[in-house]
């Protein structure tokens, strides 16, 4: 696939795992097609280190129609011209993925949840790493000292360096949205779960509210609607935010910082910082321990409706709301409203 040509990706787990992907992968396949018809996907085989799927299973698993309809391409983590480095891991392990993943506009990705002996859970990020990755950055994240960690043991993701840097993994290929499942002892689908790695977290979230930043009335309240399945998604993000007397003061300091003297995390905790000196902040999730996001001068809501009754409260039974459905992918024509500290000018 050369560079410049259109193309959607969607990532599919291999034989080895019992996703039922003539169920499901047609249910993508017609969703992102239903805008445009003539959408150009490839079908990318997370085949890590096993071996390639042959002819019959790729048609007991996809069924007959769509291994005669649609771009097959079956990973290969050996072959160094398919593999592009896309950068390093917390560990400091070199990330190569497949080229086809680096260069689609669109990369989603469907598994099988289930227990996993070291990883913790399957699905989610494995999906990149080892699904699509080079077999040395596979052999770098199943290292023995990863396995040796007290945390790399079934049904655990807290603290797992394994499924860390499988989350980080993700994160650099830009993957953009998850479809996994949950199977009953039969075999049928008991539970589907869709995603993006961008709301994992705190941290991810702020890149969403730093759009809607851009064009909300200064004073006006942001909504971000995000999982946060993990947490607050570090400790100096979340330290520094937590220990701050008010967001403004902690922006007001951090801004005076040398360039040589940057904390980890510092770019992130600035610029939620500065969105919560200049906008109340309001975040609508049902998995985060509301005393975290209170502790970080985030006010907390349960469900989108509740957090929209809170803001009308807020601004008035007749303030206007403006709903940006995909925070991260949006650009904004308007220039970011002025601070709390250029209106005090």
């Amino acid at each position: 696939m050369g560079a410049g040509k259109t193309f959607n990706g969607e990532y599919t787990s291999n034989h080895t795992r019992a996703r039922p992907s003539q169920q499901t992968l047609p249910l993508l396949l017609q969703r992102r097609r239903k805008a445009n018809p003539d959408l150009r996907i490839t079908i990318l085989v997370g085949v890590g280190n096993h071996r390639p799927m042959m002819k019959e299973e790729m048609v007991d698993k996809f069924g007959v129609e769509i291994c005669a309809r649609e771009r097959i391409v079956q990973h290969d983590s050996q072959d160094a011209a398919a593999l592009v480095k896309i950068g390093a891991l917390s560990s400091g392990n070199e990330l190569w993925i497949n080229r086809e993943a680096v260069e689609t506009e669109c990369l989603i990705a469907e598994g099988l949840i289930e227990p996993h002996s070291f990883a913790g859970f399957s699905g989610g990020p494995k999906s990149v790493l080892p699904g699509i990755a080079g077999y040395r950055s596979i052999h770098a994240n199943h290292c023995a000292e990863f396995i040796h960690s007290g945390e790399a043991r079934t049904g655990n993701l807290d603290g797992n360096p394994i499924h860390q840097e499988m989350v980080k993994a993700a994160q650099l290929a830009n993957l953009s949205f998850i479809f996994n499942v949950v199977l009953a002892t039969d075999g049928t689908v008991l539970r589907a779960f869709c995603g993006y790695p961008l709301d994992q977290n705190i941290y991810q979230s702020v890149k969403g509210m730093s759009t809607a930043e851009s064009c909300c009335k200064p004073g006006g309240v942001i909504i971000m609607v995000a999982a946060c399945q993990y947490g607050h998604g570090g400790d100096s993000f979340y330290s520094h935010l937590a220990s701050a007397a008010t967001p403004a003061e902690l922006h007001r300091r951090t801004c005076r910082r040398g360039r040589h003297e940057t904390l980890p995390d510092q770019w992130e905790f600035q610029i939620l910082s500065r969105i919560l000196a200049n906008h109340p902040v309001i975040l609508a999730t049902a998995l985060e321990d509301p005393r975290v996001v209170t502790a970080m001068h985030i006010r907390p809501a349960r469900t989108i409706d509740e957090a929209l009754e809170r803001a009308f409260r807020m601004k008035g039974q007749q303030a206007q709301v403006v709903v940006i459905p995909d925070g991260v992918s949006t650009l904004v024509d308007s220039p970011p409203a002025e601070s709390v500290e250029e209106r005090k000018r």
